[in-house]
């Protein structure tokens, strides 16, 4: 038999017309028989497939199980970073907002700073006569506006008698200035004295217009005065993230890169201050020189020593917030590929800008709290305040950039771009296959307006040392818009329509998983039929769906030869036979009727060569090897296969479906079956004549047995034949690993898709 058309055209029920007529199914069968010439009965047969490369010369029918370069591709467009945008910021910051800002304020904790503060109304001296002003004097404050702490300290009982004491002195300078002698008293106060003595004795007006206290002290007249104040870091903490926008990076650089720029809520710092270097003075005349102002230092000790006192000191909470917008720059991110395990992405920060986050000058304060909401602590305390501007910017950079490259944003992005990852692919028990990625050194992608990335992938069983040898494979084509040669419109598909994301694979990747899957017990096992799967009515009271002894009892209801079995027992395995099952795009197919259009080629799924075989031991002789009662080759075709990306978003797989136009093709390669002629083929597939091929209508016993039981047979298996593909991984959902609800998460929307040189590339919007 030849590829071409016989002169006299195909025989009526030749079975192999449609593997010859069909460009796109590149295995072909090749059938040698061995016909009886008296009556044309074949009485041996045997096939082998050849595999078709003319029209596509890259077909390697031996590719082993290395990793596929370029197998894999996606392409994200602005419009598809701005649809991931809102996930992104409702991950962030990372891990969340509440341990990002105990690290924010870890940052921040611990930095002080102090302020002196100005005490213009202080211990007069003869070189230092008034005017002072109590205007001037910001640092002091009346203490009958203090909390109770201070006047019941001793050293304010200190200060008051020594105020008592300054004027008793006082009203001893005016007796003696109006008696013309020194009192007692006032001679007392100022023993050892002679200066002062002598001064009071030479100018009692004098003494007296210096003198401060001039009447009997009250509270009113005494102040608390501090020569600082300090400032220390307590608590900084991030609202939330109002919005982030990512972006194209430089896109010539391998990896190609994305940007974010981040725009945050409001920032709120706090921070704790104290007086510092305190002490209790007389207030009165205080536009007055005095030459002796009574005063009393307060030590730190006391402050330490007593708790009520020194929170009354203090100013607790005082708060410098920013609000937003602060002036955000750029971080580049790259996606590689994790060197610590080849299935999973690694998002990784590049440089960012110093500072990352300007604050701006959108500040308030809040200074007036505690003590420093007194008239004259509050403007140093608003002062202090901005001394720790700069802290707050840092700790948020800091907290931000932190762990760089693997920052706190690149594992939020993570969360997002792991949905790229491809990973385990088996199910139904068969999780332990596993499709391993990583990114290509070099970008193929020349379009400027998409972040592109092609991957290299392989399937494999999971420590297996003898994955699956070979399996046909075809040389995939350029990927739709990556050649300098067919370029695309900005922002657009090969289809000139707007996309969000595209997903490419090839059927080199798809097929590296069929062939893994294929070498399980979805496709080779030993198949045991059901009553109902035989056409067959169980015993009395055994249900029809109940496995059917494979007996002589059993299957002489379809041919009485089974009888032959006597007492021993059939089973029935069933294998790939050389070829395993293959994804095939033509690059030249035929054009029949009209030329097919580019990126709208047919994606074929083929299945040559599947044997099925009926084994039982010899019933004649146990000892003698098995006995084949039935060989059986079964060749499955679906002409126009459908992949869609989309229809079952939670499960992050491709979705397969038939064409509707499959076929299966049975030969019977050998038998036993004693009631078909001689060894049971009957017509032969074709005689040759002289007059080129002619058909023998003639009943074929062996290939009406082989149908009856291979019926369900073929329903099980081309139902785990799109099992294989339904399990190819797919980035669909974008829900951040299950952080976000999948009625809140992007997903892929299919919009079109590209198909032809074994590339299938998906397009599709990114929306809930």
């Amino acid at each position: 038999m030849g590829p071409g058309e016989p002169t006299n055209g195909w025989p009526t029920g030749f079975p192999y017309v449609n593997f010859y007529t069909d460009a796109d199914w590149i295995t072909k069968p090749v059938v040698a028989e061995l016909i009886r010439a008296s009556d044309f009965v074949a009485v041996a047969r045997t096939r082998v497939m050849l595999i078709d490369k003319r029209r596509d010369p890259s077909i390697n029918p031996n590719a082993g199980p290395s990793v596929l370069q370029k197998s894999l591709g996606i392409e994200l467009t602005q419009r598809g970073l701005d649809s991931l945008e809102p996930l992104h910021v409702a991950t962030m910051p990372r891990p969340n907002l509440t341990s990002f800002n105990t690290t924010l304020t870890n940052n921040f904790r611990g930095f002080q700073f102090s302020l002196p503060m100005a005490t213009n109304l202080n211990n007069a001296s003869l070189g230092n006569p008034p005017p002072h002003t109590e205007n001037a004097d910001r640092a002091c404050v009346p203490v009958n506006t203090l909390p109770a702490a201070f006047t019941q300290t001793s050293n304010y009982a200190t200060l008051l008698t020594n105020a008592l004491g300054n004027y008793t002195i006082y009203r001893a300078a005016v007796e003696a200035r109006d008696n013309g002698s020194i009192p007692a008293a006032l001679g007392s106060a100022i023993a050892g004295g002679a200066l002062v003595a002598g001064l009071i004795l030479s100018g009692y007006q004098w003494f007296i217009d210096n003198q401060c206290v001039q009447s009997i002290p009250l509270p009113s007249d005494f102040a608390l005065c501090a020569d600082g104040l300090s400032g220390s870091a307590k608590t900084l903490t991030l609202a939330n993230i109002d919005r982030i926008e990512l972006g194209l990076g430089a896109l010539s650089t391998s990896p190609p890169q994305l940007t974010a720029q981040n725009y945050l809520g409001r920032l709120d710092g706090e921070i704790d201050a104290k007086l510092t270097n305190t002490f209790f003075r007389y207030k009165g005349r205080p536009t007055s020189g005095c030459s002796v102002r009574p005063r009393v230092a307060i030590a730190e000790t006391a402050f330490t020593t007593n708790a009520a006192l020194g929170l009354a000191r203090t100013c607790r909470n005082l708060e410098l917030d920013y609000a937003a917008p602060f002036n955000p720059g750029v971080i580049p991110y790259t996606i590689g590929s994790d060197g610590g395990s080849s299935e999973r992405n690694l998002l990784a920060a590049g440089v960012a800008p110093n500072p990352l986050f300007n604050l701006g000058g959108n500040r308030s304060k809040n200074e007036n709290k505690d003590i420093c909401n007194q008239t004259n602590f509050s403007p140093f305390a608003n002062t202090l305040l901005n001394s720790f501007a700069d802290r707050e910017r840092d700790a948020l950079n800091r907290t931000w950039n932190n762990g760089s490259p693997a920052t706190q944003q690149a594992q939020g992005l993570d969360l997002i771009f792991s949905r790229w990852e491809t990973g385990i692919f088996g199910d139904l028990n068969l999780n332990d296959h596993i499709l391993t990625q990583t990114y290509n050194s070099t970008n193929s992608l020349t379009q400027s307006d998409r972040i592109a990335y092609l991957m290299n992938s392989k399937a494999e069983r999971i420590g297996s040392t003898s994955p699956v040898a070979t399996g046909i494979e075809a040389d995939p084509g350029p990927f739709p818009c990556a050649t300098n040669t067919a370029p695309c419109a900005h922002g657009s598909s090969i289809y000139s329509q707007r996309f969000d994301m595209s997903y490419s694979d090839t059927t080199g990747a798809l097929n590296q998983v069929v062939r893994e899957l294929s070498a399980t017990p979805l496709i080779e096992y030993s198949y045991q039929p059901t009553y109902a799967d035989l056409s067959i009515p169980p015993p009395v009271g055994v249900n029809a769906t109940a496995a059917a002894p494979l007996n002589a009892a059993t299957l002489s209801q379809i041919d009485s030869s089974f009888g032959g079995l006597l007492n021993e027992t059939l089973s029935i395995s069933v294998r790939t036979g050389g070829i395993r099952p293959l994804n095939y795009i033509n690059p030249q197919p035929l054009a029949n009727p009209v030329p097919i259009p580019e990126g709208r080629r047919n994606l074929t799924y083929q299945l040559p060569q599947y044997v099925v075989e009926l084994i039982s031991r010899d019933p004649g002789d146990a000892s003698a090897p098995p006995v084949v009662w039935m060989r059986i080759l079964l060749d499955f075709y679906d002409p126009q296969f459908n992949l869609s990306m989309g229809s079952q978003p939670t499960q992050n797989k491709l979705t397969p479906a038939w064409s509707g136009q499959e076929n299966w093709t049975e030969t019977v390669e050998s038998t036993r079956l004693g009631n078909c002629p001689t060894v049971g083929f009957n017509p032969p597939l074709f005689v040759d004549l002289g007059n080129g091929l002619i058909s023998e209508p003639r009943s074929d016993c062996a290939g009406g047995v082989a149908s009856r039981m291979m019926a369900a047979l073929k329903t099980n298996l081309k139902n785990n034949l799109l099992y294989l593909l339904s399990r190819f991984p797919a980035p669909i959902l974008y829900d951040a690993q299950g952080q976000v609800t999948n009625q809140n998460s992007p997903k892929f929307r299919s919009q079109d898709k590209f198909q032809q040189n074994q590339v299938i590339t998906f397009y599709g919007e990114l929306r809930p």
